[in-house]
């Protein structure tokens, strides 16, 4: 029952994945890009929980050797599928970037950011020992908070000077670091919140993250940008709707969305691949039916 709760949660997120990647939320449209702004919580909330689930103390190589073997096997098969249609031409950057960044299959992020996240593992749980410790824990004396924001004021800078996305953004552990270590302190006791003041900090999150979504968009007109994930008050929104089911926590049946959650890797990593061929079908299907339709109306 205890389990059913945080698989609802991934259920949930992988659900949000899913639509996020649907070709009416990816589109640059206002409607698209406010649309999308109720499912940016997805890959937040998957490092949320995987801060909850921190190993204590120690670096949780098991763990990290489960994620690396998936890892290396798709960056392996598209390497080889971009590499012999020679979609990409083959550089020293597209060597690096599947490596290091997850760059041969761009969910693949995921997967390297949450091996960076499990190589700091040890030190978040002693720091977090320590503040827990030595005093009751105060935020505002946590300078651990400050390291995603400071990294989304380079984004911001960079992105409003170049009006283009920067080369690595989603791929390095500290944009990312804040869901994590709050999952972290919610698991040692360093965290506790009331239902009702972070359902208020949930709404307010969306209404600032479609807000700023339609500014991104409409006056400095950058639509990548303004559908991204990894803005201010997008992470306000994330952060807040997983505190706030994690303040809602409960007994729960192993319900569909239960399910989901259990399957959530794989559905992950499956996801696009899926989506890419049935594009290809539907798209095949489409213009044979249009090559018979022609036919018969000659």
């Amino acid at each position: 029952m205890r389990n059913n709760y945080f698989s609802f949660m991934k259920g949930l997120a992988i659900i949000a994945v899913l639509f996020i990647h649907t070709p009416f939320m990816n589109g640059d449209g206002a409607a698209a890009i406010a649309s999308r702004q109720l499912v940016t919580f997805a890959v937040a909330m998957f490092f949320f929980l995987s801060g909850y689930f921190i190993k204590d103390g120690c670096l949780d190589l098991k763990g990290i050797r489960r994620i690396l073997i998936p890892y290396a096997t798709w960056s392996i098969l598209w390497f080889a599928e971009t590499t012999i249609t020679g979609s990409q031409p083959v550089t020293t950057w597209k060597i690096i970037n599947p490596i290091f960044l997850g760059g041969a299959f761009f969910p693949l992020y995921f997967l390297i950011v949450l091996v960076e996240l499990k190589l700091v593992s040890p030190w978040i749980v002693r720091h977090i020992k320590k503040l827990t410790k030595e005093y009751r824990y105060c935020f505002y004396k946590d300078w651990a908070l400050l390291i995603t924001p400071a990294t989304l004021c380079t984004l911001y800078a960079i992105q409003y000077a170049t009006r283009q996305q920067p080369l690595v953004y989603a791929q390095i552990f500290p944009t990312w670091f804040l869901f994590y270590y709050v999952g972290a302190l919610m698991k040692f006791g360093g965290i506790k919140v009331k239902a009702p003041a972070v359902l208020c900090c949930t709404l307010f999150g969306l209404y600032l993250s479609i807000l700023e979504s339609a500014y991104i968009n409409e006056v400095l007109n950058v639509p990548f940008w303004a559908a991204s994930q990894i803005k201010f008050s997008t992470f306000f929104y994330a952060l807040s709707l997983c505190l706030l089911l994690m303040a809602l926590y409960g007994k729960m049946e192993r319900t569909w969305i239960v399910r989901l959650g259990e399957l959530s890797f794989g559905i992950y990593l499956l996801h696009l691949p899926v989506l890419k061929i049935v594009d290809i079908v539907v798209g095949k299907a489409f213009c044979l039916l249009k090559f018979t339709n022609g036919g018969v109306n000659n």
